[in-house]
């Protein structure tokens, strides 16, 4: 009875459609196509059945419409069984009130069970520009390209590769990387045990805020505040343009290196635990330096023309120039804090 009425509700709508062989075991069935119109810059709701899983891709095109492209992709031994897995596998786009939303259906419990037999859905989803993304999808993998207005994910277990957004970001994944290009707006990421790795991000209003543990934080030209928290894995920060006094930075056992290209009237703190921190700093940046380690740890500044305020077994005040920008640095547990001066950076 239960069998008969996961039918009813989950229909096979790829029916007489071919289903073939693949490599290590699995089946995947022929392209299919959805269209919706669609204008610009409206919400698209990714909603995904709990036990199904996948890859999406999305990208942008300039027409007033939604296209999605995409296949069933089964994992068994049997092809009667992988007939029967693409058949529990519901896709379907429906207009919403301000855009659109795609079901990935399947049936709880799902036909497939444990690390032998899946259903998996791998598609391409062609967005008019700017379009809002709202993604309730835990286990796909998300390839996003822009340019589009922003993207919400609160919970998921897939990886993410975002790229041209700009507006609110929020992406919370676990286990899985994030690697993002040219975001600029309200942005909020994190992951655990995989890295975070950005380039070209710009912060609007708010602090730019990562967080991650077991993994690494890496960033390639930055302008604007950060948030950044980590626990055992290094942060690398570079080509960092600070322009507000509410940046800071917190690591645990996290080995810190930050490169500023420039900072006028900025601030920022760093703090560390049980590992070193290095600065790179404009050599001609105005600033007032704050220095302190714990235990065994040293302060080393080199390549500045520093004036001391306070000099102390474990702590270091300076300035440089007239001390505009504000650098507070603290190291606890064992570690060193390397200030250095660069004359490619600017002020």
């Amino acid at each position: 009875m239960v069998g008969v009425v996961a039918m009813l509700f989950f229909p096979y709508s790829a029916a007489g459609q071919n289903i073939s062989p693949l490599e290590g075991g699995r089946f995947a069935t022929d392209e299919e196509v959805l269209v919706l119109p669609l204008e610009k810059g409206q919400q698209v709701q990714i909603i995904s059945a709990e036990h199904l899983a996948g890859q999406l891709r999305i990208v942008v095109q300039d027409k007033k419409e939604a296209t999605f492209r995409y296949r069933r992709v089964l994992k068994t031994s049997s092809r009667t069984q992988a007939i029967d897995y693409a058949r529990a596998i519901a896709i379907t786009m429906e207009n919403t009130t301000g855009g659109m939303r795609l079901w990935l259906q399947a049936p709880n419990p799902a036909p497939w069970s444990g690390d032998k037999n899946s259903g998996r859905v791998e598609g391409e989803l062609i967005l008019p520009r700017d379009c809002l993304l709202k993604i309730d999808a835990i286990y796909f993998d998300l390839d996003i390209t822009g340019p589009l207005g922003g993207v919400d994910c609160p919970s998921s277990l897939g990886a993410f590769k975002l790229e041209e957004i700009r507006g609110k970001i929020s992406v919370a994944t676990s286990n899985q990387s994030i690697t993002g290009r040219r975001l600029e707006g309200d942005i909020t990421l994190s992951t655990t045990y995989a890295g975070i790795d950005l380039a070209e991000i710009k912060a609007t209003t708010n602090p730019v805020v990562i967080r991650n543990e077991y993994g690494n934080i890496a960033i390639e030209g930055f302008s604007g505040a950060l948030d950044i928290r980590n626990d055992f894995g290094k942060i690398r920060l570079e080509e960092i343009i600070l322009e507000s006094d509410r940046s800071r930075i917190r690591g645990s056992y996290s080995s810190i290196r930050l490169s500023i290209r420039s900072m006028e009237k900025a601030e920022i703190s760093i703090r560390n635990n049980n590992e070193d921190i290095e600065i790179i700093v404009p050599e001609r940046a105005s600033a007032a330096y704050s220095l302190k380690v714990e235990g065994d740890g040293e302060i080393n500044a080199s390549g500045l023309d520093i004036v001391p305020n306070y000099v102390d077994y474990n702590r270091l005040d300076f300035n440089t120039g007239t001390g505009e920008s504000k650098v507070r640095v603290t190291v606890s547990g064992n570690g060193d804090i390397f200030v250095k001066g660069n004359q490619a950076g600017t002020p």
